[in-house]
């Protein structure tokens, strides 16, 4: 009865002592997902390139889990593969199961309730503004293919998820104020344009009235300085309109149709001097 007691004693210090190790790899297991889960957080904020998000998310991950983390995308019938932690791992990547998880737009794998007969797992991460994306995990450990490592796993590709969803609505925003800015600039360059053509244009049109009704009241001289005051306008309205196709250019080629050079000041300050200089009457 003694040793039987012993034994019973010894068998349940034993198991509890098993269970308690067990706990505690748990609890740090735990504690490294939740650890690496917000260091997650904290470097997704601060990444401003879409598959800079992808690469340090399925980084994370591989370490949150310790297995293998691969993603891809199907185009064309065809899967590439996007990103992978450890191409030399042996598990194949299955096409119809990323053709399968991105169509559905669900999770397969343990305890998912889709193809639970798999030894990996496989869901779908949502990438706006891009092609979907499949995320496959492939763990060596069967025990850590738990209930807990799922819904850590799901955490943490949310977390990627809401990423991309930022980083895409920062981009339409940055999108959006140049729009706005271009818009404010093509609103200011055509009221500078209209004011440009107006003055020329009511000079010309005072001076060859001028002409037409006073013609015989004026001088020779005055006759004279009054079709070179409409020539000149006119010769600054082809100036300008140059100018506008030259703008014109610039937008639809971009950088091409550029084309900076040095000028000299007395060049321009004789320009600005023509242009101001008019011929009096």
């Amino acid at each position: 009865l003694e040793l039987l007691g012993f034994f019973i004693v010894s068998f349940t210090t034993v198991s509890m002592t098993e269970r308690l190790k067990k706990q505690s790899q748990q609890a740090k297991q735990a504690q490294h997902q939740a650890e690496t889960a917000r260091y997650l957080a904290e470097q997704l904020l601060s990444l401003t390139h879409h598959d800079e998000v992808l690469f340090q998310g399925a980084d994370a991950i591989a370490q949150a889990l310790s297995a293998r983390v691969a993603l891809v995308g199907i185009h064309h019938e065809q899967m590439h593969l996007v990103y992978d932690t450890d191409a030399t791992h042996q598990e194949k990547i299955d096409l119809e199961a990323a053709k399968w998880v991105i169509t559905h737009q669900s999770p397969i794998g343990y305890q998912t309730g889709n193809w639970s007969q798999l030894s990996y797992w496989c869901i779908p991460l949502q990438n706006p503004h891009h092609e979907p994306l499949a995320l496959f995990v492939f763990i060596d450990d069967t025990e850590l293919l738990s209930p807990e490592n799922l819904l850590c796993l799901r955490g943490l590709s949310e977390q990627i998820s809401l990423a991309l969803a930022l980083l895409y609505t920062k981009e339409r925003e940055q999108v959006a104020i140049r729009l706005a800015e271009r818009e404010t600039i093509q609103n200011a360059l055509l009221a500078s344009l209209s004011h440009d053509f107006r003055t020329p244009l009511t000079t010309i049109v005072g001076s060859a009235s001028s002409l037409r009704d006073q013609r015989d009241q004026l001088s020779q001289t005055q006759q004279i300085a009054l079709l070179t005051l409409i020539e000149n306008e006119a010769l600054s309205m082809v100036d300008d309109a140059e100018n506008i196709l030259s703008l014109t250019r610039v937008e639809t080629l971009g950088e091409l149709a550029l084309s900076a050079d040095w000028e000299s000041p007395q060049e321009l300050i004789s320009v600005a001097k023509a242009v101001y200089n008019k011929p009096s009457l």
